[in-house]
């Protein structure tokens, strides 16, 4: 799962084209978002599929987004994960990296 403060940036910068949603950030703010969410897709690796959960209109451009970057990391939206009827374990929240800061990581192992 995203910081709530993250998860709401990313829904500002939600974007409609022809091939569907898009998120729109600065590039070196979209590099760390996709970095945060590598680091932590593999720390959270061990025992148990692992999950990126998400606010339901973000499911599909985050998909997009990181889908290449961590080989496929599925991403569910809260309801989808909830609804589920499997047992979903947060690890983490996935947050902004800050050059030269430790950051905090996450995402939910199934």
């Amino acid at each position: 799962m995203f910081a709530p403060l993250l998860e709401q940036a990313l829904l500002e910068g939600m974007r409609t084209a022809e091939d569907g949603s898009h998120i729109v950030l600065e590039p070196d703010r979209m590099e760390a978002v996709i970095a945060s969410v590598k680091q932590t897709a593999a720390a959270a690796g061990d025992g148990g599929e692992t999950v990126l959960v998400c606010a339901p209109s973000l499911r599909v451009a985050v998909r997009r987004l990181v889908s290449a970057q961590t080989d496929g990391l599925p991403v569910l939206s809260y309801t989808e994960a909830s609804s589920a009827g499997v047992a979903i374990e947060t690890v983490g929240v996935v947050r902004e990296q800050v050059p030269g800061a430790a950051s905090a990581k996450a995402v939910a192992s199934q």
